[in-house]
């Protein structure tokens, strides 16, 4: 009899987590749709201390700025210093164009 409701209270405790975890990525998912930006990636790096997360930084009209390449699916081994990177609006991509001529699109991931 205990070993149910243990089962019970471990599926829902289960549910809540995941229903807590959804509705976190659905908030960074829309933060991120909304943010934009074009600019030149100066450096690309990763963060040993945030789990090797890898990094470019851009320069824009208004700044330099650090975009998380982790978001962006395999952007990293395609991106090169000096590359263009652009975030259209109200997308959940970016485009990353070579000086070459060459580009390519990534999409969004949520990092589960």
């Amino acid at each position: 009899m205990k070993a149910k409701y243990f089962i019970l209270i471990v599926i829902i405790f289960a549910i809540l987590i995941r229903s807590c975890i959804s509705f976190v990525n659905g908030r960074a998912k829309k933060a991120e749709k909304e943010v934009s930006f074009r600019g030149v990636i100066t450096k690309i790096y990763r963060i040993p201390m945030q789990h090797d997360m890898r990094v470019f930084d851009v320069q824009t009209e208004n700044g330099e700025i650090g975009v998380t390449a982790d978001n962006w699916w395999y952007s990293w081994d395609f991106a090169s210093v000096g590359d263009s990177i652009i975030k259209p609006p109200d997308t959940l991509m970016i485009i990353i164009k070579k000086p070459n001529g060459e580009s390519k699109e990534f999409f969004y991931r949520d990092n589960k």
